[in-house]
């Protein structure tokens, strides 16, 4: 027995049927090594089991000798070194044979002789392990869950919460503790703190015994999160009232934010699909009745159900009769073949009673059997799609200034009219005479209104069959069906006269016309075209060159009446180069050409502001650049007259320098027309002894003292020379 020393026989005999394994170890010669000091003496058929040797085998044998052959984990060193020392020592030994574990105790017998016991004690560890086991899941999926632990003992206040509860919201227990009510308060957000207090009191009030509830809580950086809370009675006190409660808190955050992101996605869905004005559609093939959202309701202006069930009939209703066999057509080839479902048709909209225009898909549903369940669709209206696409191709095929056909949709709309039934057509070309000078004079908003009261006349002169095109630029053209040579020239004739009549400001409005009429079917309408503009091109050379010159005289006459003063300074350079020119003695021809020259040589003011030309102030930058166009303008005005065009040569180079530092062109030195440097001479001279806008006038000898400053550089230095003799003599013109 422990403690006590007995004959080793009697022991053994004792515990020879023991289920634990005993051994009897008796100390031999001391050695270096503790474990070798020992031999086994005797053991009991459990030790045999265990070690996994006979007694015969093992008695006599050293301890060492019988571990290196069948080890034990176990600390022999310090177990035997116990054994020396009073009472008992115990240590756990794990026999690689059996897979088991052992308590293993040691204590003497008799002198030199020792007692060990193996107990086996695997259950219990396998006890323990699994427990341990079980104790690391639950607290491995309680962390990764974020699961926080309380309770609450409802009779003391005191709240008891774990670790992973206070590491929510940011904080160490030791942080938070001790928790109280006043903590919950100052941690939950304001607004879920009366639900909470509701769900408590259902438990006190009404013998609830547990609830859930979501709320917010503040983490210690200062943001929200949400918490998901489940709590129960765990304890009643003896009256039957709640005693502790134990609740989790979960972190729900990303969940949550997660909802809010659908809920948010499907409201922008909803909004979307109100400004799309697109709705969604169901219909049970087994009830025959339709599910449709709001936004399909307002499509249809049908009132809203909550239900969500539009009324067929009414929504039939609606859908003018030539739409609804393409309707029905459509959804029996979608159930029955499971053809596209794609259809465009028009309802009558119940509020506003306009047309509109829809564009409807669907797909069939089928159930687990294969049988088709639902048809589930969507409707859009397209109106105002529809209305952009009309414009789009309004203004594809018409002019935007004259509201007329384009020639885009002429060389569409000639071949189809080109049939037997419209014999004879004739086709008729226009052209509105001097309108590129009326625009180099007068500007394009003064074009554009010629052109459009040219496109109204011509309009109010045609009938209703006929069809009017503005090729572009000054071309209109028109197609009579039905018209012979005759009737074609009635109404041009009609036309001309109305035109005639017309002024445009003070401009005389003229428009040249060609026409030629196919009787024959096997003629081509391309040539009668093209023979039609041939026409209107002949008639255009008598008659726009008379047009020209009549626009001309319109352009000086209102460049005067705008402007006295450059209508003075130019009679007088005119009267200056008629004079030079003598007195150099070019030809009467030179003479007469560069008098008209010197007369128009600022013609090109006209398109010039009219807030520039009379600025008394100096000219900015921009202004004078605005300026310097004058002469570009010009030459484009007469270039465009046969009589004046020798002339606009002289007018486009009348500010060049002889150094090449002048306008346009930077033309140098004798490149310089003659006439334009005699213009340069002139003008300058006028424009320094004359009225000014700003700048002294300067007396004649001051001017003519300029002129020879300026001599080699922006004058001709020849005709600088002789101009200032002309003016200093006596027989010389003066001014």
């Amino acid at each position: 027995m422990k403690g006590e020393i007995v004959e080793r026989q009697l022991y053994l005999q004792l515990y020879s049927e023991a289920l634990s394994g005993y051994a009897i170890c008796k100390r031999i010669a001391a050695s270096a090594n503790p474990v070798k000091n020992y031999e086994l003496a005797d053991c009991n058929p459990a030790f045999e089991r265990i070690i996994g040797l006979s007694r015969q085998d093992m008695v006599g044998r050293q301890i060492d000798d019988l571990l290196k052959e069948n080890p034990i984990v176990l600390n022999w060193r310090r177990l035997l070194g116990a054994m020396r020392n009073p009472g008992q020592s115990r240590e756990e030994a794990y026999s690689k044979a059996l897979g088991s574990w052992f308590h293993v105790d040691a204590y003497p017998l008799a002198e030199d002789y020792y007692a060990v016991q193996f107990t086996d004690i695997s259950a219990y560890k396998n006890q323990i392990r699994e427990a341990e086991r079980e104790r690391r899941l639950l607290r491995n999926a309680i962390h990764g869950a974020d699961i926080g632990i309380w309770e609450w003992n409802v009779q003391t206040g005191e709240h008891v919460v774990n670790e992973r509860w206070a590491d929510l919201i940011g904080y160490k227990l030791a942080e938070l503790e001790p928790v109280t009510l006043e903590t919950w308060k100052e941690l939950i957000h304001e607004e879920d703190l009366s639900v909470a207090k509701r769900r408590q009191a259902d438990i006190f009030e009404n013998g609830g015994r547990d609830y859930s509830l979501t709320f917010r809580m503040r983490h210690k950086d200062g943001r929200w999160i949400w918490i998901e809370s489940r709590a129960m009675v765990t304890s009643w006190s003896p009256g039957g009232a709640p005693l502790i409660i134990s609740g989790t808190h979960v972190d729900i955050t990303k969940r949550k934010l997660a909802e809010d992101a659908v809920k948010e996605n499907e409201r922008r869905l909803i909004i979307s699909q109100e400004i799309a004005r697109v709705g969604n559609w169901e219909l049970d093939l087994e009830t025959k009745k339709m599910w449709a959202s709001e936004e399909a309701f307002q499509i249809y202006g049908i009132s809203w159900s909550p239900s969500g069930i539009l009324p067929l009939e009414e929504a039939q209703a609606r859908v003018p009769e030539e739409y609804r066999k393409t309707l029905d057509d459509a959804l029996t080839n979608l159930i029955a073949r499971e053809e596209k479902y794609d259809v465009e048709f028009k309802v009558i909209n119940g509020f506003s009673k306009k047309e509109i225009y829809l564009h409807s898909k669907a797909i069939l549903q089928k159930n687990q059997e294969g049988r088709p369940m639902k048809v589930i669709g969507t409707i859009r209206d397209k109106t105002e799609e529809m209305l952009r696409q009309n414009e789009l191709m309004y203004l594809s095929y018409h002019d935007q200034l004259t509201g007329l056909y384009n020639r885009r949709y002429f060389n569409e709309a000639l071949p189809r009219l080109d049939t037997q039934e419209n014999l004879p057509i004739t086709i008729v070309l226009c052209d509105v005479n001097g309108l590129k000078l009326i625009n180099d004079s007068f500007g394009h908003d003064f074009g554009d209104e010629l052109l459009k009261r040219v496109a109204e006349i011509i309009r109010e002169g045609c009938r209703d069959s006929d069809v009017i095109f503005r090729f572009g630029g000054d071309e209109f053209a028109l197609i009579l069906p039905n018209t012979g040579s005759s009737d074609a020239e009635d109404l041009i004739k009609r036309i001309k006269g109305r035109i005639a009549e017309e002024k445009v400001g003070a401009f005389d409005v003229s428009v040249s016309f060609g026409y030629e009429t196919k009787y024959r079917r096997e003629e081509e309408i391309q040539i009668v075209s093209k023979n039609a503009e041939d026409h209107m091109y002949r008639h255009k050379l008598y008659e726009n060159k008379s047009a020209r010159s009549k626009t001309v005289d319109l352009i000086i006459n209102t460049l005067y009446e705008k402007n006295n003063r450059e209508m003075q300074h130019s009679k007088r350079v005119s009267a200056l180069c008629e004079s030079f020119a003598s007195h150099i003695r070019a030809g009467k021809d030179e003479v007469s050409k560069i008098k008209i020259a010197g007369l128009m040589h600022d013609i090109g003011k006209i398109g010039i502001d009219e807030k520039i030309l009379n600025k008394k102030e100096r000219l900015t930058d921009s202004e004078w650049e605005e300026i310097k166009r004058h002469s570009e303008i010009g030459y484009r005005i007469l270039g465009s007259v046969s009589e004046f065009s020798e002339i606009a040569e002289f007018v486009l180079e009348h500010q060049e320098k002889w150094d090449g530092t002048g306008y346009p062109k930077g033309l140098k030195g004798e490149d310089i027309s003659l006439e334009a440097r005699i213009i340069s001479i002139a003008d300058a001279y006028d424009a320094m002894t004359g009225v000014r806008t700003y700048g002294r006038v300067l007396q004649k000898e001051e001017a003519l003292s300029e002129i020879e400053r300026c001599a080699g550089s922006q004058f001709d230095p020849q005709l600088a020379k002789l101009f200032v003799e002309m003016q200093r003599s006596d027989s010389g013109f003066s001014v």
